[in-house]
């Protein structure tokens, strides 16, 4: 062989973007996992630090849609407490939209949508609007609207499931509600080779 030719170099096919952005988790639920978790539409009913952060573990592994519905506006102890809000930009600007704008940067294949001009109270009880999501978030949600929440949600068996946080300081308590909901998705050991004969 002379210096001017080169050697057929075989190369192994290269997985595709998503396939490395997602690697390890790929591995742990595999491709069905991975389509329904982006398939995924989730509410969180507040835009405090806790239901920040809880998003932020959401959103990286690739969630399609989340929506934060609050109407809250942003003060001075929520920019010193949420990674989500820029700190003094953010007072006086509607924490959701602050948050959902800083939370959309951590994965492009993730779309966020803030609603701030309906009050939480109003939805609790909105079979309709709430069956168009997979997964509602609540945290320090009233005990009254939780409740109510909890019985809209618990009267159809086709309802999302519920997380309900409770946090005060480094203390928090979580809840879930979900209907049965079994799942059967054997992963078949492939037969053994007889190497013997």
């Amino acid at each position: 062989m002379s210096i001017t030719e080169s050697p057929e170099i075989i190369t192994s096919a290269q997985p595709d973007s998503k396939t490395r952005r997602y690697d390890r988790q790929l591995r742990l639920w595999a491709s069905s996992g991975q389509t329904l978790l982006e398939e995924s539409r989730i509410l969180v009913l507040s835009s405090s630090a806790t239901s920040t952060s809880i998003l932020k573990n959401l959103v990286l592994p690739g969630i399609g849609h989340f929506t934060i519905l609050d109407d809250a506006i942003t003060n001075a102890a929520d920019a010193g407490n949420n990674f989500f809000l820029e700190g003094p930009p953010s007072i006086g600007k509607h924490r959701a939209s602050e948050a959902v704008r800083l939370l959309a940067e951590l994965n492009d294949g993730v779309t966020g949508e803030a609603v701030t001009s309906t009050p939480v109270a109003s939805v609790v009880s909105s079979l309709d609007f709430l069956s168009k999501f997979t997964l509602i978030i609540t945290h320090n949600l009233p005990p009254s609207q939780l409740q109510t929440l909890s019985d809209t949600l618990w009267s159809s068996p086709t309802a999302p499931a519920l997380l309900a946080v409770s946090s005060s300081g480094f203390l928090a308590e979580f809840f879930i509600q979900h209907h049965p909901h079994p799942i059967i998705e054997s992963h078949r050991t492939p037969p053994s080779t007889n190497i013997r004969s």
